[in-house]
Parts: C-alpha cells; structure tokens; sequence
C-alpha cells in the first residue's frame, strides 16, 4: 500500500485467512508470536440477541479462518521473515499431517 507524503503507516495486523486456523494460532503463540483472532462476530453479542440470530453461513467460515499477524512498526524485518517462516513451516506440517 502506499502511503501519503509525509504520513506514517499506523499498521499493526494483517488479517489472513488460513484453514487449520486454531492450530496455527497456537505454533505462533508457542514461538513467541503475538498473533490472535483480533475481531469476533458482532451479532453474537447480547445487544444483537433482541432481532434475533439469523445463519451467516459465510460469517461463520470467515470467522473460523481469520486471524490476525503482526506487522507494526516494532517488528524488524528478521521479525516479519521469521513470522512468515513459522506460518509456511506450520502450514506445511498440518498439511502432512493430514496427508498421513
């Protein structure tokens, strides 16, 4: 993305979609990462329960594999590199897993 002219990013997640979401959450977490599932679904909160629930099928999987990566100003570029091997690695052992 490009910023303005004299502005500063204000970045500090990136928001990705992954299939074994929960299992990747916790090898970040293991290796020190501060990811998280950052949002969660408005309409399950009591204020929403008065109209009612209706089914968000699409909600329901987005919600299921969204989760929230660090990328802040903080992080270095060996932090981001590292972030990216940690998911590429996990990713790689859940898919092998499955596989066997």
């Amino acid at each position: 993305m490009n910023v303005a002219s004299g502005a500063d990013a204000a970045y500090w997640v990136m928001l990705c979609l992954a299939e074994n979401r929960d299992a990747l959450l916790q090898r970040l977490k293991s290796q020190g990462v501060s990811a998280s599932i950052l949002h969660h679904r408005n309409d399950t909160y009591s204020g929403f329960h008065a109209i009612g629930q209706a089914p968000l099928p699409h909600t329901t999987d987005l919600q299921s594999r969204i989760i929230a990566l660090p990328c802040g100003w903080w992080l270095s570029e060996a932090d981001v590199d590292a972030i990216g091997e940690i998911c590429a690695h996990a990713v790689a052992d859940l898919q092998n897993h499955i596989q066997s």
